[in-house]
C-alpha cells in the first residue's frame, strides 16, 4: 500500500511539476513579449522616433496595460512637442529672414549711394529692427518662464485698474481694426507681481484682438470678487476656437489655426505665459469657446 501511494505521489508530483512549468512558461512569455515590446518602443523614442504605438492584448494584466497606456502618452507628448518645436525653428527663421533682409538691403542700397538715407528709410529700418528686437523679447520670456527660482515681486495689484491700463495700450489696435474693448467690474485686488499680471492680461487681449475676425468685433474685460475668489474675465466675439484645439492652447509653441487671417503672429507661447504665471501666482485659467461665436478666457485668484 505504502509503495502504490509513494508512487501516486511521485506521478502526481511530476505532473504538477510539468504543469507548473508550463503554466509558468505561458506566463513568462505573457509577461516578457509586452516588456520586450515596451524595451523596443522606449529605444525607439530614445533616438528620436515618436511614432510607434503600443497595443494592448486581451491577456495582459493590468499593470501591463497601464504601463503600454503611459508610454503610449509620453509617446504622443513627445511628438507634439518636437512638431511644435520645429514649427517655432521654421517661424523663428521665417521672422527673422524678412527683416534682417529689409534692412541689409536699405543700409546696403545706402551706403553704395544708390538711396540717400532719407528719414524714411532710416525710419523704416528702425521699425525692422524693433521686430528682431521683438522676436528676441519673445524668446528671452521663454526662458524667463522656464526658470524655475523665478521671484515674483508682490504687492498688492488692483486688477480692475491693470486691466484699464492694458485697454489703454491696445487703443490704436482697436482703432485700426475698428473694435470696441469695454472694461468693467469691482477694485479686485490681489497680492501678486504688477508687472507679470499685466503682462497675463495683456496676452488674453492680445489673443482677443488678433482673432477677432472680419465682423466688428467687441472685447470686455471685467473683474469681480466673489467670496472664495476673484475673477477676470476677457470675453470676445471673434472666430472662436475648436474642441479639439482647446485641448491645446496651453502647450509651448502651440497656435490655434488662423484660418483666413493671414496677419495673425507670434510663436505661441502667449497662453503657456498665462497658465504658467497664474500657477506661479497660486491661481488657474479657464477657457469656454465656441467656434464663430466667441471666446471667455477667466483667470482665477484666491481671495
Amino acid at each position: 500500500f505504502l509503495d502504490s501511494l509513494n508512487r501516486i505521489l511521485l506521478v502526481v508530483g511530476i505532473c504538477a511539476a510539468v504543469a507548473a512549468a508550463a503554466a509558468g512558461a505561458v506566463l513568462a512569455k505573457s509577461l516578457s513579449v509586452p516588456l520586450l515590446k515596451v524595451t523596443e518602443m522606449t529605444r525607439k523614442i530614445s533616438e528620436g522616433d515618436y511614432g510607434m504605438r503600443l497595443e494592448n492584448g486581451n491577456r495582459q494584466t493590468q499593470e501591463l496595460v497601464e504601463l503600454s497606456s503611459a508610454v503610449n502618452h509620453m509617446a504622443e507628448s513627445l511628438e507634439r512637442q518636437e512638431t511644435l518645436r520645429r514649427r517655432l525653428t521654421s517661424d523663428v527663421a521665417h521672422e527673422l529672414r524678412t527683416p534682417v533682409a529689409n534692412v541689409s538691403l536699405n543700409l546696403e542700397m545706402m551706403l553704395d549711394e544708390v538711396w540717400e538715407p532719407t528719414k524714411d528709410r532710416l525710419q523704416s529700418c528702425y521699425e525692422e529692427l524693433g521686430r528682431i528686437s521683438g522676436i528676441i523679447s519673445d524668446l528671452e520670456k521663454l526662458r524667463q518662464m522656464e526658470t524655475e527660482n523665478m521671484n515674483l515681486e508682490l504687492e498688492p495689484v488692483n486688477l480692475l485698474e491693470l486691466a484699464q491700463a492694458v485697454e489703454t495700450a491696445f487703443e490704436p489696435d482697436l482703432k485700426k481694426k475698428k473694435l470696441t474693448c469695454e472694461v468693467s467690474g469691482e477694485a479686485a485686488a490681489v497680492m501678486g507681481d504688477q508687472r507679470r499680471l499685466h503682462q497675463v492680461i495683456f496676452n488674453l487681449v492680445s489673443n482677443a484682438v488678433k482673432y477677432s475676425g472680419d465682423k466688428p468685433a467687441e472685447i470686455s474685460v471685467s473683474a469681480e470678487m466673489l467670496p472664495n475668489e476673484i475673477r477676470v474675465s476677457v470675453t470676445d466675439n471673434g472666430i472662436g476656437i475648436s474642441d479639439t484645439n482647446l485641448q491645446h492652447i496651453f502647450d509651448k509653441f502651440y497656435r490655434v489655426p488662423s484660418g483666413n487671417l493671414h496677419n495673425v503672429k507670434g510663436f505661441g507661447l502667449g497662453l503657456y505665459y498665462v497658465k504658467d504665471m497664474m500657477s506661479k501666482h497660486g491661481g488657474s485659467v479657464t477657457v469656454k469657446s465656441q467656434p464663430g461665436k466667441g471666446t471667455t478666457f477667466t483667470l482665477h485668484f484666491k481671495n
